[in-house]
């Protein structure tokens, strides 16, 4: 009875140890596709990651730059403001002055110094040319101009890269944690496929491991055959006392 009990326990081990190779087994063949479409997804996202690190590298070039051209950007501008407010000022008081004189010409004797000229016409076309001179003074505003907006160009240029700095750091973040997880997954997943298939690399393929599936479902209806076999023979055993 004793020899017939401990048959019945032995068997019943390898019974359940079987099966549960078994449910290893399947359960690897089950995520084998899953581990080959990570491994996939791993190489086309370490490939992103290395040109979005060689984008991030060059876009921080840029914005090195961009950043240095607006500081003489707007050293330019606010140098010149000095001599544009003060050709504003001197523009502003030669028109108030012309006007003045304009509005008092009644002959051809000059309101403002009395130098006599040939003619009222005369006296107006030096007035005219007068207010001529008027352009220099918008000459150094339209100067001006250029250099704010020279400067407005180049904030809207920094602006543009440091978007595209903010972005592919975003982006190299989120792919750096998809990188993470599926390495994670693909380290659970080899653990898992050494432990019911050790060997080589190449001897763990869905294939190989299928056969190895087989042989080892044979083994489990032996063993359960084996198991019924000692069960029944305890039993038999058992009544007969």
């Amino acid at each position: 009875l004793s020899k017939a009990t401990s048959s019945v326990s032995a068997t019943a081990h390898i019974t359940s140890s079987l099966n549960a190779e078994i449910g290893k087994m399947k359960g690897v063949l089950e995520d084998f596709a899953k581990f080959q479409s990570d491994e996939e997804a791993l190489s086309g996202i370490q490939r992103r990651l290395e040109e979005a690190k060689i984008h991030l590298q060059d876009v921080e070039n840029r914005q090195t730059r961009a950043e240095a051209e607006l500081r003489d950007a707007t050293n330019a501008r606010e140098a010149a403001v000095p001599v544009y407010e003060r050709a504003l000022a001197q523009q502003a008081e030669l028109d108030k002055l012309l006007d003045s004189i304009q509005a008092h010409v009644h002959d051809r004797d000059c309101p403002l110094c009395g130098s006599a000229f040939e003619s009222v016409e005369a006296l107006l076309a030096e007035i005219g040319r007068k207010r001529s001179a008027i352009q220099s003074a918008s000459n150094v505003s339209l100067s001006f101009k250029v250099l704010e907006a020279e400067e407005a160009k180049t904030k809207d240029a920094l602006r543009v890269i440091v978007s595209d700095v903010k972005a592919t750091a975003s982006s190299i973040r989120e792919l750096t944690t998809l990188q993470v997880s599926i390495e994670a997954r693909l380290k659970s997943f080899w653990e898992r496929l050494a432990s019911v298939a050790p060997g080589t690399e190449e001897r763990r393929t869905p294939e190989t491991l299928a056969a190895a599936l087989h042989d080892l479902e044979k083994q489990s209806k032996d063993a359960g055959q084996s198991l019924a076999t000692a069960n029944a023979h305890l039993l038999a055993i058992q009544q007969s006392k």
